[in-house]
């Protein structure tokens, strides 16, 4: 499973101590995950969230996750590496982007159309990018993972090493939008063990198993240390869209 096995096979689990231990924030994944990309500030390179390369030339994120753009400006993307700053023996490939298409019912309210932007490259990526969808109903026997450069707090700086939080649950979706005070259109929700630190990473992809794309991290709350579940776009009910870069409706 995603995260639980032993460092030279996948990646290890560990609290916040470091110690070994199932159920806790995972970290040091030993297998790159090639078609992660870090969506950057174009000047300071910063981390703004994180996406998923799903064409040779197109990165999927969300809208939320690019609010802090200038306006007119466009990202950079950094694909290929587990590392942040792209040190630790990885070799990034960075990328820029020349087109930025949102979801055309999104208008940036809580409860507002599909938190998703599409984000077309300059060029194709030499990495390969990740084609096998699931929705949430076609993985109920899981394992769910949700894998990020990760946040503990608002303002917060993002973790250097991708990280992933295994074995996530399905939350009820009324319970959800109750505690997170709206959701997006297509959102599905889930929520960890209540073990380790709260974390987020907006864009981040929720994995059926360890090559499955089920969703893309939307919202959640980081108070107090306690635990809230974190809202996911569902790709797959946007794949018309998504698949025709923003030129076919979605069949809902």
């Amino acid at each position: 499973m995603l995260c639980q096995r032993k460092p030279t096979s996948f990646c290890v689990s560990l609290d916040v101590h470091g110690t070994t231990t199932p159920f806790k924030i995972s970290k040091k994944c030993s297998k790159n995950f090639r078609w992660m990309v870090n969506v950057a500030d174009p000047l300071t390179q910063n981390h703004l969230c994180s996406g998923v390369l799903v064409k040779p030339d197109l990165v999927m994120t969300t809208a939320t996750g690019l609010h802090q753009l200038q306006s007119g400006a466009h990202p950079k993307v950094i694909i290929g590496t587990n590392d942040i700053n792209g040190e630790g023996g990885d070799k990034p490939e960075i990328l820029d982007t020349q087109k930025i298409i949102v979801h055309p019912r999104f208008n940036g309210a809580a409860t507002s159309g599909p938190d998703l932007a599409l984000l077309q490259l300059s060029q194709n990526s030499h990495n390969s990018p990740l084609e096998t969808w699931s929705s949430m109903s076609g993985c109920r026997n899981g394992p769910l993972s949700f894998v990020g450069w990760f946040i503990s707090r608002r303002g917060g700086a993002p973790e250097t090493t991708l990280s992933c939080v295994p074995n996530m649950k399905v939350v009820e979706h009324g319970q959800c939008a109750e505690v997170l005070k709206g959701l997006h259109e297509g959102s599905v929700c889930c929520g960890n063990s209540g073990t380790g630190n709260p974390v987020f990473d907006n864009g981040g992809p929720l994995l059926c198993g360890e090559n499955k794309l089920v969703g893309l991290a939307s919202k959640t709350e980081l108070i107090g240390g306690q635990h809230y579940p974190t809202s996911f776009v569902e790709v797959s009910e946007f794949k018309n869209w998504i698949e025709s870069r923003g030129e076919m409706k979605d069949e809902l």
